[in-house]
Order: C-alpha cells, then structure tokens, then sequence
C-alpha cells in the first residue's frame, strides 16, 4: 500500500487550506441554533424584596445570595443602587444648653438638624423649639394650632 505523500514545505501546505474559513465558517449541514439565555430579569419590586431579606432577617448577603441563585456581586450593586450601602456619614447635631438657676428643672436639649425633613415634607417649629414635620404645602401655623390642640385635649 502506497504512502500518502507528506509536504516538508509550510508554504505548500498553508495554500491548500485557509485556517481562518475553517475557523469561521459553519461545517455544512451544521444548523445554527440560537444561544439559550440564561439571564433571568428582575423587577424593582423583586430587587428591592431581596435586598431587604438582607437587613430584615439578619443574614449575610452570601446566604441571601445563594437562596435566589445569583451572585453577591449583583446583590451588592443591587444594595449600592437602592441606598442601602455603606452608610453615609455622620452629622454632628447641634446643641443648645440655657443656663438655670440651681434646683429649677433643667429643659429639654434640643438637637437642630438632627433629622432632616423627608421628601414632600417640611419642618415645623413649635414654641418650644420642638420640630415635627407636616406636608411642605402646609400653612406652619395651622400646623402650630393643631399640635397644641391634640396636646391639650390628651
């Protein structure tokens, strides 16, 4: 039986096939098929019931994590876009100390700035330098009236 013959030349050999079509091009009879993803979508609402697993149940975010089959990664970003990061920085609050004569009960402290007014909403300040907040739109001493009304009613 005769041999096949061999090529000792890299050149010879290289024009008979061209490795890049061989790479690039599907065999014949091959049938693309489409990709199957694997990427699951989540909703807001399902992103946020997630991340508050995390803070709700006191476990870890690897524990979370691994029960909804993703990555902490992604739950940490997730953590990241829904404010639930590192926490921001502390204020320092003011304080404010009256001086008294000896034996008369001391007043309450009050701390300014210690909470800031949610959105939509604005603070109020009442006689006696308390704050609550009522809606931004709202008239601040009608406000007034009605805390000392409920307060006296009690």
């Amino acid at each position: 039986m005769p041999r096949a013959q061999i090529s000792t030349s890299a050149k010879g050999s290289a024009k008979e096939t061209d490795s890049k079509s061989i790479l690039t091009t599907p065999a014949i009879g091959d049938a693309e098929t489409p990709a199957k993803s694997t990427r699951r979508n989540f909703s807001a609402e399902e992103k946020l019931a997630i991340v508050l697993e995390v803070d709700r149940t006191g476990e870890t975010v690897s524990s979370v994590a691994r029960r909804h089959r993703i990555v902490t990664s992604v739950l940490f970003r997730w953590r990241a876009e829904l404010g639930f990061g590192k926490p921001k920085r502390s204020r320092l609050a003011r304080v404010e100390l009256t001086n008294e004569a000896s034996g008369a009960p001391s007043p309450p402290l009050i701390l300014h700035d210690l909470l800031q007014a949610p959105e939509g909403m604005a603070a109020v300040e009442l006689p006696d330098g308390r704050r609550v907040f009522a809606p931004a739109d709202a008239d601040p001493d009608l406000v007034r009236r009605h805390v000392a009304d409920r307060e006296t009613a009690s």
